[in-house]
């Protein structure tokens, strides 16, 4: 069975425990909390800004600094708050979802990847 770029970035996992190293303005349970909510969201982003360079699609590039910035479906200052106070875990989250990306590359070759992620992007 054939998995969409988009299940696969949202299927990386990450060592959760690791963000409340990084918590300086919020406490353990409020950082595990927001850990589990916004993992998804910047494995995504990064998996859309890699398809866009990948694929030379500005669109995309465009769509993962829309969800970066919040604009998508939360307040713009939720994720740029995220991304202030766990600059390394949110980093490695875009990694993820940029390497989830490379695997898909690796299993259907670039133009079937750019077409998958454009598609499923699309109906975002």
């Amino acid at each position: 069975m054939k998995t969409t770029i988009l299940a696969a970035a949202l299927l990386a996992s990450t060592a959760l425990p690791a963000i409340a190293n990084e918590a300086d303005s919020y406490s353990q349970a409020q950082a595990g909390a927001m850990g589990k909510v916004y993992e998804d969201d910047f494995g995504v982003v990064g998996m859309l800004m890699r398809a866009g360079y990948a694929c030379n699609n500005r669109h995309l590039i465009a769509f993962g600094v829309k969800i970066a910035a919040g604009k998508q479906h939360r307040a713009p200052s939720d994720m740029l708050r995220m991304m202030d106070a766990f600059p390394e875990l949110t980093k490695q989250w875009m990694q993820e979802g940029a390497l989830a990306f490379n695997s898909h590359v690796g299993e259907v070759g670039l133009t079937a990847a750019c077409q998958d992620v454009s598609q499923s992007a699309s109906g975002q």
